[in-house]
């Protein structure tokens, strides 16, 4: 027998011999996540049981938020959705582990660092640096630099007005029904237009021009890749999306590379005299430990508030009209409440006057309890004394977590759950003030505690405005085209499609959606009148 046929029978062995070695281990640790792990007793999907794959996969496709609905209507209020993660689905629950001091954010968050150690108030696990950074940026969301930045804002949303009233060969329409306009492309080039201002000092245009409109497919890669590693952190080390799919890979390269060098560009003109984000913190400073931001944390914040801004508020605002052209009375109710408030649009800003349509404000809640721009499970690591959750004690390391769309679709705690009733937010004959009470209690798409969206006043400002200025100036209807189903549920439809007055959104953190289309009319009443 020649010395090449011994070495090739002997690496035949050992390759047969690693291979039932890596078999034997698999099936040790898929027994173990079965039968021996400390959550074995939840009920889940098998695969989540054995594999982060399942929901790693289910973020890939936008339907995770959908597929934790769907499993705590077979399984009930706690299932797992992970070898070692818990989703609940109760208000208890969600104040239970949101509020608590005895988790802190998973692990997943560190995925979405655009570059080692630049942290931002939604990616830092460390609860120190998280409470230093949020004294230091919560200085740009105060009231005062709110009412600052209206006025940008205002700018924003009547460049808006003027896109709907064009024909499509860009020309004014002349009081006469537009075309059919696909509302979610306008509502992120507003967003980003807005975060732009705000995050860095300057517009996007992206209304104006289709130069930057690019960067909705960036935002839309880096989030959907960080949706994936947010779910299975360990495959983040092995850069599989440069393999899966480097299309991805260099869209979230060049989104970083743009947003660094806009954000050094910002910090070189120091002497900006419009009000953004950069205004307030440059020269902030905790006032316990006298630290400011550094470049890399400059950037890291505009990146967030670019991302996780533009795309939760466009979200919300085609969401909205969305269930406003599905619900005419609710549309009636609506614009009688706006036109009736105000006698000019010039005169809708922020303000007592704003703040008494009441029936806007129960509209733009409905929409984001029906359709929450972020749906998905916001997982927190169990702290080393463990945790109690509705009577449970779960250990430390596990994950925990309330899936956003299913607190709000718990028939529990919302009576007709998928029905869109902006009354449930108003006192009426058809909802108590315990049941307000309750909704309010179990409504949660800013999260909670000291992890609650910084932005939030801004998010409403920005929602109410554009909706009440829409609404003063145009009329709406949809357009009687197969564009009419753009956006909606499709009947018979797998993984929870099926609701056809459900907006549908692809969640990966943010969400990505088209539609709805609908068509708009200048007034009649605003409409000058040729001389006589």
């Amino acid at each position: 027998m020649s010395y090449s046929h011994n070495c090739y029978s002997i690496l035949k062995y050992c390759s047969l011999v690693a291979v039932l070695l890596l078999i034997t281990r698999c099936l040790l640790i898929i027994i173990y996540r079965l039968h021996f792990h400390p959550l074995s007793r939840y009920p889940g999907p098998l695969v989540a049981k054995i594999s982060d794959f399942y929901s790693a996969y289910h973020s890939a496709m936008g339907q995770a938020h959908l597929k934790t609905w769907q499993a705590h209507e077979r399984w009930g209020p706690v299932v797992r959705m992970g070898p070692n993660k818990l989703a609940f689905n109760s208000m208890t629950a969600l104040h239970e582990i949101y509020n608590s001091k005895q988790v802190q954010k998973s692990k997943g968050y560190e995925t979405m660092l655009p570059a080692p150690g630049a942290y931002n108030t939604h990616t830092c696990i460390d609860k120190a640096l998280h409470k230093r950074k949020r004294k230091v940026i919560s200085q740009a969301f105060s009231e005062q630099a709110m009412r600052a930045f209206e006025p940008t804002i205002i700018d924003c949303v009547d460049i808006f007005l003027e896109k709907l009233e064009q024909s499509e060969d860009g020309s004014r329409c002349g009081g006469e029904w537009s075309h059919p306009i696909n509302i979610s492309a306008l509502c992120k080039y507003l967003t980003l237009d807005v975060l732009g201002h705000f995050g860095f000092g300057q517009s996007f245009e992206m209304q104006n021009s289709d130069r930057n409109h690019f960067i909705i497919d960036l935002i839309k890669a880096a989030s959907r890749i960080s949706g994936v590693f947010a779910q299975y952190p360990k495959l983040a080390k092995y850069r599989i999306e440069r393999f899966a799919n480097p299309e991805i890979s260099a869209a979230r390269q060049r989104f970083g590379k743009l947003t660094k060098e806009l954000a050094e560009t910002r910090l070189l003109n120091h002497q900006n005299t419009k009000v953004d984000l950069f205004t307030f913190i440059i020269d902030a400073e905790d006032p316990e430990t006298q630290q400011g931001f550094t470049l890399n944390e400059l950037w890291a914040e505009s990146r967030l508030f670019t991302i996780a801004g533009s795309d939760t508020t466009a979200t919300a605002l085609a969401a909205t009209f969305f269930y406003l052209s599905r619900y005419p009375e609710c549309y009636e109710t609506l614009v009688s409440d706006v036109r009736s408030t105000f006698k000019s649009g010039t005169e809708i800003r922020s303000g007592p006057t704003l703040a008494r349509c009441h029936y806007l404000r129960a509209c733009i809640d409905e929409t984001m309890r029906m359709t929450p721009p972020i749906g998905t499970s916001l997982w927190r690591e169990v702290c080393p004394d463990g945790i109690v959750v509705d009577d449970a004690f779960i250990p430390p390391g596990c994950e925990i977590g309330c899936s956003l769309y299913s607190v709000h679709h718990n028939a529990a705690i919302f009576q007709d759950s998928f029905i869109f009733k902006p009354e449930r937010w108003l006192n009426s004959s058809d909802f108590s003030r315990t049941s307000i009470d309750q909704a309010r209690t179990a409504f949660n798409p800013f999260s909670l505690g000291s992890r609650k969206c910084v932005a939030q006043n801004m998010a409403y400002t920005e929602l109410t405005i554009t909706l009440a200025k829409v609404l003063w100036y145009y009329d709406i209807r949809r357009p009687e085209s197969n564009l009419d189903n753009v956006g909606a549920g499709v009947k018979g439809a797998k993984h929870a499609r099926d609701k056809v007055m459900e907006f549908q959104i692809e969640e990966h953190l943010t969400s990505t959606h088209e539609g709805p289309y609908l068509e708009f009319r200048l007034r009649r009443e605003l409409i000058p009148r040729p001389p006589s």
